[in-house]
């Protein structure tokens, strides 16, 4: 197993068959650090975002109008307490093309 800064590290959930620059949707989860709840918190079953949680949200949702001509697109999400789950979707568009060898190298 490898470690980084002599600190466990765990082997990477990538599919090694996948070329990740290929089209099709992902499934992706952002984490914060040691999961502390900085981006709200859950008040009679409702996620109330905190000052941070709207920041997170804002800068999340900006950055598909910022990359637009990758055209990727954000489908469904939610934002928990120390956490962002999301569905990224890559349509076909040459500025997302990877070498077909990138996950050999």
């Amino acid at each position: 197993m490898n470690t980084f800064r002599d600190k466990y590290c765990v082997p990477s959930a990538r599919w090694q068959q996948w070329n990740y620059g290929w089209n099709g949707a992902c499934f992706v989860t952002i984490c914060t650090h040691e999961w502390r709840c900085l981006f709200g918190e859950i008040i009679d079953d409702i996620m109330v975002l905190s000052e941070i949680g709207e920041i997170a949200k804002r800068e999340c949702l900006k950055t598909f109008e910022m990359r637009f001509d990758m055209k990727l697109t954000l489908g469904e999400y939610v934002i928990t307490p120390h956490h962002f789950h999301g569905i990224i979707t890559i349509v076909d568009n040459p500025a997302n093309w990877l070498k077909d060898d990138y996950h050999d190298q």
